[in-house]
């Protein structure tokens, strides 16, 4: 299984290069002998960084080049951040394996090092997510944003040009590409709960190719597997994206998952938690309990909002 080079796909970023060398490195040091060649590959979301993800128009932005090659044969498998996936994946791949999750959480990188308590009523803040946005606005109303899109070094660049008081962005990205000092506040869930699957790295591969699964399965990781499944069967479930303030986390405690979401309209004056508590070998089921739950409740009011405009 080990005598060919295996071609594995990411986009071209620094982050990604960065989570895809991490999967190499990991695959190597559990397959002795290992080869594996790294193909770069430029998505519709790496080509437009100034446009809202929003106004793409397409869940998979991120991903649909880089499927295109699996189809083709060019590469063997992929890896992805996981909260980039939309909620469905075409029936030919399927992601076969979830890493060890980094810390989910969103961090706040303020002037003055201020955390968000600290923040002026009025601060303007930037970040390029609806479900940042909205949950920071139910916390503070009067907080103004700006639309910000690229990679963490785009980002910061921005951040230091710009008279912004802050930017919301992942812990994951920061901590991989080394920018720990910049942070003033790990945001807590029960203010900004993160997206579904962020903090983790997916492999995708084609759903048949058993060689690549038994190959990639080496380095899953069972915990963060639960919670991902039970975050993006939420998702599904919801119909929830990119176009809305969607946000989920699943932590799994003994042989139990606790899975907490989040609806909220885009100013943040709507906005509907809840939580749900399901055995750890029945993941999906708790995406699906906690889903129903919340449309049952305000939820569907406020993803009609969304479907009206």
């Amino acid at each position: 299984m080990l005598k060919r080079t295996y071609k594995l796909g990411t986009r071209g970023s620094k982050l990604a290069l960065w989570q895809a060398y991490w999967v190499k490195e990991r695959l190597v040091n559990r397959n002795p002998g290992l080869s594996i060649e790294l193909v770069k590959i430029t998505t519709t979301g790496d080509r437009d960084q100034t446009s809202p993800l929003d106004q793409l128009g397409d869940t998979g932005v991120f991903i649909k080049e880089i499927e295109r090659s699996l189809r083709k044969g060019e590469i063997d498998f992929a890896v992805h951040s996981a909260k980039d996936l939309p909620s469905e994946i075409h029936e030919d791949f399927d992601l076969m394996a979830f890493t060890e999750r980094e810390d989910p959480r969103d961090v706040l990188l303020a002037q003055n090092g201020w955390t968000l308590k600290e923040l002026p009523p009025k601060a303007c803040l930037a970040t390029g997510s609806l479900r940042r946005k909205a949950q920071l606005l139910a916390y503070g109303p009067e907080f103004q944003f700006k639309n910000l899109r690229g990679n963490i070094d785009t980002r910061l660049r921005k951040y230091q040009e710009s008279d912004w008081d802050g930017i919301v962005v992942a812990w994951a990205g920061i901590k991989r590409m080394g920018y720990r000092s910049y942070v003033t506040e790990f945001l807590p869930p029960e203010i900004c709960l993160p997206a579904v699957g962020q903090g983790a790295i997916a492999i995708e591969g084609r759903r048949h190719d058993r060689e690549v699964r038994q190959l990639v399965r080496s380095i899953a990781h069972p915990e963060t597997e639960g919670a991902l499944r039970a975050e993006r069967e939420f998702l599904r479930q919801i119909e929830g994206g990119c176009h809305v303030p969607v946000g989920a986390l699943g932590q799994v405690v003994g042989n139990q998952i606790i899975l907490t979401g989040m609806v909220a309209s885009l100013d943040g004056r709507k906005i509907l938690r809840e939580k749900v508590v399901a055995h750890v070998e029945e993941p999906e089921k708790a995406g699906e309990i906690l889903a129903q739950k919340m449309l049952q409740q305000s939820a569907r009011e406020i993803l009609k909002g969304y479907k009206r405009n």
